[in-house]
């Protein structure tokens, strides 16, 4: 399970921290995991994640905060 926030980011760090770490983390993860997004996260964010782990076969669930 990959659970992604917001935290302690700003949108615009975490975009780009984001787009260089989920290739790197992709092989690692198992092929049944899913990713999970929390509700209150930017909405290009959440869909630069969604759109990441369905062209990955990657299940996705949205997180309430």
């Amino acid at each position: 399970m990959l659970i992604i926030g917001t935290s302690d980011f700003l949108d615009e760090h975490l975009e780009a921290l984001l787009c260089k770490l989920l290739p790197i983390l992709l092989p690692r993860l198992a092929p049944t995991a899913q990713v999970c997004l929390v509700d209150n996260m930017n909405v290009s964010l959440k869909a630069l994640c969604q759109q990441w782990a369905e062209r990955h076969g990657l299940k996705v669930a949205e997180l309430a905060s």
